[in-house]
């Protein structure tokens, strides 16, 4: 059985390397500017998984569901857009 992936990369390393600097980025503290790429870079790795690694690993969800809440109306709909 082939590993789950994220384009070429598999979801393991996705989740130990990248993530672990991706979540910082949508953090209210951060400036408008560096949320949107945060956003941008979370979106684009939740719409690469598939349903079951969004079961497996629900780090992805949680962090477009942040995006849902927070309050910057640009942010939010960039979460609504998503979904």
């Amino acid at each position: 059985m082939l590993a789950e992936c994220v384009g070429r990369v598999e979801v393991s390393y996705v989740k130990n390397v990248a993530l672990k600097v991706i979540q910082e980025m949508p953090s209210p503290k951060n400036p408008v500017a560096r949320r949107l790429l945060g956003n941008r870079l979370v979106t684009t790795v939740a719409m690469n998984l598939s349903e079951a690694s969004h079961a497996e690993e629900p780090v992805v969800f949680r962090l477009v569901m942040g995006m849902c809440q927070d309050t910057n109306y640009t942010v939010r709909r960039d979460g609504g857009i998503f979904f």
